[in-house]
């Protein structure tokens, strides 16, 4: 009795390890399983680049070429400008042709007492001190010549001068005169139709 029951339980064992063992050779002969093909991701790309940058861009990518000297060749550096010419007489140049002339006569060293100038015929001209905002110095009228000496007291080193006139009231415009090479705009003063530092 004990003999049989170890008999079927010794053939029950061996079937079992022969199973296992198949079960074991049959998982090392499939070896290692393949990757699964993925998505056409070169495709797709190349795709996408041909309809961004067009099929040739595509097929033949080469870099960017650099400039040859052909291309540079005609390039040429911004013309110099023309040599400008001075204007003749003082500036500015007069507006109209009967423009008259109206400022200082040369120039003025300290200690001088007459101021001498040139304007139209008959004006009121007025000499101010431009450094002590526009003090008055002297006044006189432009003479049948053309030509004004005003007399003022002795004139100090190194300060401006201004030559100032009511043309309007003369009945003339901003036209008809042409100012000194050194005319100038003060604020809170006036406009001087010419001005000078007085030398040393």
């Amino acid at each position: 009795m004990f003999r049989n029951r170890s008999c079927r339980l010794t053939r029950t064992y061996n079937i079992f390890h022969l199973i296992c063992l198949g079960l074991i050779l049959t998982l090392a002969g499939c070896g290692p399983a393949e990757p699964t093909s993925g998505p056409e991701v070169t495709i797709e790309s190349t795709r996408d680049s041909a309809s961004i940058l067009g099929d040739d861009a595509v097929a033949n990518p080469q870099p960017y070429p650099a400039p040859s000297e052909d291309n540079v060749s005609g390039t040429e550096a911004y013309p110099v400008p023309s040599e400008v010419q001075p204007l003749d007489g003082p500036y500015p140049a007069p507006i109209s042709e009967d423009a008259q002339i109206l400022a200082f006569e040369g120039s003025i060293r300290a200690g001088d007492t007459i101021v001498r100038g040139f304007g139209p015929p008959g004006l009121s001209v007025s000499i101010l001190n431009i450094t002590l905002m526009g003090e008055f110095i002297g006044s006189g009228v432009v003479g049948t010549d053309g030509t004004f000496a005003v007399q003022v007291d002795p004139l100090q080193a190194l300060i401006r001068i201004g030559l100032h006139a009511d043309i309007e009231n003369f009945g003339l415009s901003s036209d008809h005169i042409q100012p000194g090479a050194q005319a100038i705009r003060v604020p809170l003063a006036c406009y001087f139709y010419d001005s000078l530092v007085i030398s040393q």
